[in-house]
């Protein structure tokens, strides 16, 4: 339950040690927080990487939806799948999976249905 909280202490301490993190450490948090539930720092995790000119991949996007997917968090879920253009990331089977999960859980059927079709666009099997 709380290894997210030990992953973000390991994390913290790259920048102690002078190392500087790249899309793999960044990954791993992301992921940590995933597992912990921590949409809002998962967000904000992807947000910094953008801040230190680290370029996320469609793992980095996944593990944000899938941390907003946990919680419920459609919306956010589906501005990260939507925002996964402005980096030329193509969504994934997992990222839409995620999103739509998201929607499920708040009864969206309507943008569930979207996701879909946008799926099916995307030629994502």
């Amino acid at each position: 339950g709380l290894q997210w909280e030990q992953a973000l202490h390991v994390f913290s301490r790259l920048e102690a040690y002078r190392i500087t993190p790249n899309t793999v450490s960044y990954n791993a948090i992301l992921s940590a927080c995933e597992k912990g539930s921590q949409w809002q720092l998962a967000i904000s995790m992807l947000v910094r990487m953008g801040q230190y000119q680290v370029l996320p991949n469609v793992v980095s996007f996944n593990a944000a939806i899938s941390a907003c997917e946990k919680c419920a968090r459609w919306k956010f879920a589906l501005g990260l799948l939507a925002s996964m253009r402005r980096y030329s990331i193509l969504p994934n089977v997992s990222s839409f999976s995620a999103a739509i999960s998201a929607c499920e859980k708040f009864q969206r059927w309507d943008y569930a249905l979207a996701l879909l079709m946008w799926m099916d666009s995307c030629r994502v099997v």
